[in-house]
Parts: structure tokens; C-alpha cells; sequence
């Protein structure tokens, strides 16, 4: 139970921390001019951030975030039945799964390429916020098939699970 417990504040943490950024910090780079999209005018500017930027931020958050929840689910479950299953079989589940945000993160970039100059920091912010919101949050909250996610082991020996 207390496993359980780390892996729920493991999830809830990580989660934060990446709508933080996404929400936040990643918006302030835009309307700061730190990257600067060369927008005509502020108010074009701001309708951006406001529906393009965030639609697609919100998109790719829910998308990871469920798709997180729901292989948590799955681990918690049928972990203890697909434990002893060959170890690829497993990662190709887990792969599955990461399809969901990267489409995710497809759609948003497609739906929010009215200026082509945001693509390259889209790109990277979108790409990053998967990494960070799925595959991080997978590596160190999957229950009973630890190891399944490539990069586990290291991660888990650094926070002391094993």
C-alpha cells in the first residue's frame, strides 16, 4: 500500500510540475518576446496564447494525462499476470500507449500552425511536455511491472526504489 501511495504523489507531482509549464512558464516564453513569433499586433498576439496555444496545451495535457491514468490502471491490474510474460511483448503495450500523446501532440501542432514561425518552440515544448507528463510519469509510478519503461531501472535506482 504505501508502494501505491509514492506512485499516486509520484503521478499528482509530476503532473503539476508539467501543467506548471505548460501553463505558465511555456505561454510567458511567447508573451515575454524570450521567443519571439513576430506577431503584427498585441491583440493578435494574445488570441493566440489565449485559444491556439492553449487548445493545444490543453489537448496534449488530457491526452498524456489519461493516457497515463489509464496505463496505471492497466499495470495495477493485470501486472501480476503479465509479469512473467516476455519483456517485449510488454514494452510494445507500453509503446501503444505512447502513441495517444504524440498523436495528441500531432493534432495540436496542426491546429495551431496559423504561424509558422511558433512550430519550432511548439515542436520542442509539445514534445518535451510528453516526455516529461508520460514517459517520466510512467518510468516512475508504473506499479508491479516497474521495469517495463525504458529508462525505469535507472530512474527508480536514483530515487531509491531499488
Amino acid at each position: 500500500m504505501y508502494e501505491r501511495l509514492i506512485e499516486i504523489f509520484r503521478l499528482f507531482v509530476i503532473s503539476v510540475a508539467v501543467a506548471i509549464l505548460m501553463f505558465l512558464v511555456q505561454p510567458q516564453l511567447y508573451s515575454r518576446k524570450i521567443i519571439d513569433l513576430d506577431y503584427g499586433s498585441e491583440g493578435d498576439f494574445q488570441n493566440w496564447i489565449e485559444h491556439q496555444y492553449m487548445e493545444g496545451a490543453k489537448l496534449v495535457f488530457i491526452v498524456s494525462l489519461l493516457s497515463v491514468i489509464l496505463w496505471y490502471m492497466i499495470a495495477l491490474k493485470f501486472g501480476a499476470r503479465i509479469r512473467n510474460m516476455p519483456h517485449l511483448p510488454i514494452v510494445q503495450i507500453w509503446a501503444g500507449f505512447s502513441l495517444f500523446p504524440i498523436v495528441s501532440e500531432l493534432i495540436a501542432l496542426q491546429f495551431i500552425n496559423q504561424n509558422s514561425k511558433a512550430f519550432p518552440s511548439l515542436l520542442c515544448f509539445f514534445t518535451l511536455d510528453v516526455l516529461l507528463l508520460f514517459w517520466l510519469t510512467t518510468a516512475v509510478t508504473t506499479p508491479i511491472i516497474h521495469f517495463v519503461v525504458p529508462g525505469s531501472f535507472t530512474l527508480r535506482r536514483l530515487l531509491g526504489d531499488c
